[in-house]
């Protein structure tokens, strides 16, 4: 019976790990191609998510790289994801959480000029994940 339950958690674990590998290669095969488009923006940030684990140092590279592009292509959303990501890294895997109230600054500023009910509710959650991490939980609670 171990032998069993040990096989079956064995090929379970493969399978996510090739599962994640696939994910990671076509991602990879994505960047290969480069061009400023939206497309490459997510799969730039969702590469940096994925680095975030075992390499932040990477992520925050392809965070910039996304940013760069979003704001080449006037694309917003990328400019609201570089935030997100940005404030999540510095604030929860760095532990820089002045680092990441700046950027959460720069993100409300960010919401307050394009007025998206929406972009208002992620800031704030940012700025709750921050207080959290510092814990701060009044000042979570409040955001």
């Amino acid at each position: 019976m171990k032998v069993l339950i040990f096989i079956v958690t064995a090929s379970l674990v493969s399978t996510n790990l090739i599962a994640q590998n696939n994910f990671k290669d076509s991602l990879l095969s994505i960047l290969k191609y480069y061009k400023a488009d939206t497309p490459t923006v997510k799969a730039l940030y969702d590469y940096g998510d994925l680095m975030q684990d075992e390499y932040p140092d990477s992520a925050i590279f392809f965070y910039e790289k996304a940013n760069n592009t979003s704001k080449k292509i006037s694309y917003l959303k990328g400019t609201i994801d570089y935030y997100r990501s940005v404030t999540y890294y510095y604030g929860v895997k760095k532990g820089n959480t002045e680092k990441a109230l700046k950027y959460a600054d720069e993100f409300l500023a960010l919401a307050e000029k394009n007025k998206t009910p929406d972009l208002f509710s992620k800031v704030y959650f940012a700025y709750a994940i921050i207080y959290q991490y510092k814990q701060i939980p009044d000042s979570a609670i409040y955001f």
